[in-house]
C-alpha cells in the first residue's frame, strides 16, 4: 500500500505540471512554476526523503486545488483521463484529507467517470470526505448531483453531513431539491430544521420565517399566503 501512494502522488505530480502546460499553453509559464515549486520541500525537509516518497500530505492537498482549477479550463479529453487517475485515488486513498481533496477536484470534471467517484465518496466510511462530496455535488449543480444531494439528506446518519447536503441545496430551484428539503424539515434537529429554511428561503419569493407549515406547503409546490410585515418590523427597517 505504501509503495501504492507513492506511485500516486507522483502521477499527481505529473497531472499537475502537464496540465498547467495545457492551460498556459508556454512552456515558462507561471503557473507551471507554480505547481513545480509547490512540490519543493519545506524548510527543515529532507530532499532525498521528497524524491524518495514523494509529497506529504498537506502538498498533496495544495496541489489538488491547483488540479482542480486548472482541469475545469481542461478539454473533456483530458478531463476524461484525469476523472479516471481521481477515482482510483477516492478508491484507494489512505489519507481522509487527501481522499477529500481528490473528492473536491473531481468536481471539475464533467464526464461520468467524475460522477462515478462522487457517489463513492458519498458513501465514503470517513464524515469529512462524505461533506466533501455534498460541497463538490453542490458546485455541479446538474440533476443527479440533486438526486443524489437529496438522497444524502434523507438517509446518511451524520449530521453534519446532511446539513452539508442541506446547505449544497441552497440556489437549487428544481422539484427534486424541493422535496427533499421539505421532507427534512420533519426531523426534529432545530439545526437541520434551519438549514434547510435558510436553503429554500434562497429560492422563495418571499419569506415565511420560522413557519415550517408554510415552508413545507412551498416546498411541495404550494403557495402559502405572504405573511403580513408587522408595524414595528417595518418602522424597524426604515429606522435602520
Amino acid at each position: 500500500m505504501k509503495r501504492y501512494q507513492r506511485i500516486r502522488r507522483f502521477v499527481l505530480v505529473g497531472w499537475c505540471i502537464g496540465l498547467s502546460c495545457f492551460v498556459s499553453g508556454c512552456a515558462n509559464s507561471p503557473l507551471r512554476d507554480s505547481f513545480v515549486l509547490g512540490w519543493l520541500p519545506e524548510r527543515g525537509d529532507d530532499i532525498a526523503d521528497l524524491q524518495r516518497y514523494g509529497p506529504i500530505p498537506a502538498q498533496e492537498i495544495v496541489q489538488l486545488k491547483k488540479l482542480a482549477e486548472a482541469a475545469s479550463q481542461a478539454s473533456l479529453e483530458v478531463q476524461q483521463r484525469l476523472s479516471a487517475d481521481l477515482l482510483e485515488r477516492v478508491q484507494n486513498e489512505a489519507d481522509t484529507e487527501v481522499r477529500a481533496a481528490v473528492v473536491e477536484a473531481l468536481a471539475s470534471c464533467n464526464t461520468a467517470l467524475a460522477m462515478q467517484g462522487l457517489r463513492e465518496a458519498a458513501a465514503d466510511a470517513e464524515t469529512d470526505v462524505r461533506i466533501a462530496a455534498c460541497e463538490a455535488l453542490g458546485r455541479r449543480g446538474d440533476a443527479d448531483s440533486v438526486s443524489l444531494m437529496a438522497q444524502v439528506l434523507g438517509s446518511d446518519t451524520d449530521m453534519d453531513v446532511r446539513l452539508a447536503a442541506a446547505r449544497s441545496l441552497a440556489g437549487i430551484d428544481s422539484p427534486t431539491a424541493l422535496r427533499a428539503l421539505g421532507t427534512a424539515l420533519d426531523d426534529q434537529s432545530p439545526a437541520l430544521q434551519y438549514r434547510v429554511i435558510q436553503s429554500l428561503r434562497s429560492v422563495s419569493p418571499h419569506d415565511y420565517g420560522g413557519d415550517l407549515g408554510a415552508w413545507r406547503q412551498f416546498a411541495q409546490g404550494g403557495t402559502p399566503p405572504v405573511p403580513e410585515t408587522p408595524v414595528f418590523a417595518q418602522r424597524f427597517r426604515r429606522w435602520f
